[in-house]
């Protein structure tokens, strides 16, 4: 393929061993609030983030009566909810299966402007994951893995060695059997090639992408990303709030002491 491309584009490239596309989501309910009150602007959210089912992507609900927010700002919520990719506050990957419920909010009758939702919508899901015990998800294949029947033992230690997960084995009564589990992809993606050099060419493997579930190494993927969410400016946590024509900002775990919806 290199060859190929560098004939017919004149481009020399190359390839590298591939990256794991990973995902975030959270353990447990938080409630987020985000609130952006630049001079002659206004908007406040909070937001409750709930866990939900693996796949599901993200939900939205709103808990918040009219009386409270109006309907085209609770609807514009919903918009600034789903028109970009939120990250997580672990490696910075996209923020997946969790509800976003809006519990409050409020406008100002001169100063809000639609952007102004959006800031706050934003500022609230970041605060919300900067309090929240997060979780990496990882992509898993489902594989199905034929052998001759003596090397069973051997590759199920490898399925294990490298985080998978099998079903009983399952003999097909020609002197082969049949592995069928699921196995993480940054474990997986090369163990093919190693088969067919473990069985001499007399093993095969088919896999193809099942799911994301919990991560298996998170501890080693965290240390390799080294992300810190607080020097991530393109996704603030802060809030913007406005005191005497001035306008100042208040670090995330120090924001809810500033909010008007908790008041």
């Amino acid at each position: 393929m290199e060859q190929v491309i560098l004939d017919r584009f004149q481009i020399k490239v190359a390839f590298g061993q591939p990256e794991i596309i990973y995902t975030e989501t959270i353990a447990e309910p938080v409630t987020g609030y985000g609130h952006f009150e630049p001079l002659r602007h206004y908007a406040e959210v909070a937001l409750r983030i709930e866990p939900n089912e693996r796949g599901k992507g993200i939900l939205f609900e709103s808990q918040c009566h009219v009386d409270r927010l109006g309907i085209n700002y609770q609807n514009l919520v919903r918009t600034h909810v789903f028109e970009t990719i939120h990250k997580g506050v672990l490696t910075g990957s996209e923020l997946t299966d969790v509800k976003i419920v809006l519990v409050d909010g409020i406008s100002h009758i001169k100063h809000t402007e639609g952007g102004d939702f959006r800031e706050a919508v934003y500022r609230a899901i970041r605060q919300g994951l900067m309090k929240a015990r997060s979780v990496l998800l990882e992509p898993y294949y489902s594989y199905t893995i034929s052998i001759p029947d003596h090397l069973t033992g051997r590759v199920l230690n490898d399925i294990t060695r490298y985080s998978g997960r099998f079903e009983a084995p399952v003999p097909d009564g020609s002197g082969r059997t049949v592995i069928r589990g699921l196995g993480p992809v940054a474990s997986f993606m090369n163990y093919g090639e190693e088969l067919m050099i473990k069985t001499g060419g007399k093993g095969s493997i088919s896999m193809v992408f099942s799911h994301y579930d919990l991560c298996h190494n998170q501890d080693e993927v965290l240390n390799h990303y080294q992300y810190n969410p607080n020097e991530d400016t393109d996704n603030p946590s802060c809030s913007v709030f406005c005191q005497k024509g001035t306008s100042f900002v208040v670090n995330w775990d120090h924001a809810e002491e500033y909010m008007h919806t908790l008041r």
